[in-house]
């Protein structure tokens, strides 16, 4: 039985997890472990499933709009208003996706002294210049 048991810091490098979170998911109760020689051990299949179900239940009904807004070259801030949640909060969601910021779109350039503004309101109304 021994033999399908590694310890938190095998277990952490080879499933790319934290030590922290394995020993707090252990103690909290949230996944199987055993303790000996003062040490924590956890099976692989504990972790697998864990990895399983704690990716759908970490995911909610924003991720996969957030996931879709992105991939059409949405910015943050037009996800959020979409969705009716904070920037900020779409910032986090898409981190954990580990998505990139989107580009800013390109926009069209600013005409600048295309058309002189009237200085006065007899240039406004009238159209001559003093």
């Amino acid at each position: 039985m021994t033999t399908d048991l590694m310890t938190l810091n095998e277990a952490a490098e080879q499933y790319g997890i934290l030590r922290s979170t394995l020993a707090a998911r252990v103690l909290k109760g949230r996944m199987p472990g055993f303790r000996a020689g003062g040490h924590l051990y956890v099976r692989a299949e504990d972790i697998e499933g864990f990895k399983e179900k704690s990716t759908w239940v970490r995911r909610g009904p924003h991720f996969s709009a957030v996931l879709e807004g992105h991939s059409e070259g949405m910015s943050d801030f037009a996800i959020s208003k979409k969705l009716g949640l904070s920037r900020e909060r779409i910032r986090q969601i898409r981190n954990k996706l580990g998505l990139p910021v989107n580009p800013r779109r390109p926009t069209l350039p600013k005409m600048r002294n295309a058309m002189t503004q009237p200085k006065t309101l007899l240039e406004v109304f009238t159209g001559h210049e003093n």
